[in-house]
């Protein structure tokens, strides 16, 4: 085990601004008078206790349209990003690629779990330095 790295497992909402201005939506709270929107969540999102299932019963929400989002699209996302992200991080610098592994949280079939082990591990610029739950940590090699 290492120092804490500062990082959260966390997940959060999105909703393009204009659609939660025309719907009245600034917390998750204002969810509930909206039972026919319907939602996107990863697959792990949807099966943690914590994720959708914690959350509809929290804060009560209706909505019955709640879809599992392709973990291909998690693994080409991911891509995206570190074809970005990885040529501007400098010699000695470091890198953390959350939910990167699998855990309790995440699934060996998920994409970006998929993604990471396919390609990153073995990208002969980065070593990892560290691992921690769903948590990779990479230095860029001098």
């Amino acid at each position: 085990m290492t120092r804490p790295l500062g990082f959260a497992n966390n997940y959060a909402l999105g909703i393009r601004r204009a659609r939660a201005a025309e719907l009245g939506i600034k917390t998750i709270s204002d969810l509930k008078r909206h039972p026919n929107l319907r939602l996107g969540f990863s697959n792990e999102f949807l099966k943690r206790a914590d994720g959708w299932p914690g959350l509809r019963a929290r804060y009560g929400l209706p909505q019955a349209d709640v879809r599992g989002l392709d973990h291909r699209l998690a693994y080409e996302g991911l891509r995206d990003e570190w074809e970005s992200w990885s040529p501007l991080v400098a010699p000695g610098g470091v890198m953390a690629i959350h939910d990167s592994r699998a855990s309790g949280k995440n699934t060996a079939d998920s994409g970006s779990v998929r993604y990471t082990n396919d390609v990153v591990v073995g990208d002969p610029r980065f070593e990892v330095i560290d691992t921690m739950d769903s948590l990779t940590v990479l230095r860029r090699r001098t």
